[in-house]
């Protein structure tokens, strides 16, 4: 019989409990927020998810410190900047478009760009960061909308630049205003795994 490590099995937990967090926000956006709208505009769940996820669970690299700014190429701070995202959470954004794809096949490159960007912006140890994470997921939506904007302009849909402002605008704002009510659980449970590590290994 094949025996998992304690590790294994805790990380194959939380996999299997963010899938099923992944599932429920998908499912709660197509069934129920696409059914709720202001003026035809809808809160985007799963982006705004995606975002305080890759804020969250960033890239474990080390940021630069002034000293490495001043002595380092360009090149290699762009390049260290560009490698340290967040690639859980450009695998999640991953999840979500995949899921998206049967539906509306506009966020495969939007999603798991958001996450990877947004693991720059590390809000796990910041004091008051459910309130940078409202202007955090502000951002993140225009800027996730940009891309798919450019990707439908891409495939010759030029019309949706007219739509892009009264579209994002308002979705970000309605975005914002969720994010500390998922800022808030996800912190915690980051807490909760530190801690449980530090015993782990004490």
């Amino acid at each position: 019989m094949f025996l998992l490590s304690i590790k294994a099995r805790n990380h194959l937990w939380e996999l299997s409990l963010t899938f099923a967090v992944i599932c429920c926000i998908w499912f709660l956006q197509s069934t129920v927020l696409t059914r709720l709208s202001l003026h035809s505009l809808f809160c985007n769940l799963p982006l705004t998810f995606i975002i305080i996820w890759a804020s969250i669970f960033t890239s474990s690299a080390q940021s630069l410190s002034s000293d490495d700014i001043k002595v380092r190429p360009l090149m290699a701070i762009i390049l260290y900047q560009t490698i340290s995202g967040s690639v859980s959470g450009a695998l999640v954004g991953a999840v979500f478009a995949a899921l998206y794809a049967s539906i509306i096949p506009v966020y495969l490159i939007s999603y798991p760009a958001i996450g990877w960007v947004a693991g720059y912006f590390s809000l796990k140890k910041v004091q008051h960061g459910a309130f940078y994470s409202i202007v955090l997921v502000f951002l993140g939506t225009i800027l996730a909308e940009f891309i798919t904007t450019c990707q439908l302009m891409v495939l010759g849909r030029t019309e949706v630049i007219n739509c892009f402002a009264q579209i994002a605008i308002p979705e970000a704002v309605l975005n914002a205003l969720i994010a500390p009510f998922i800022f808030v659980p996800l912190r915690a449970w980051y807490d909760f795994r530190m801690e449980r590590e530090v015993i782990v290994q004490a």
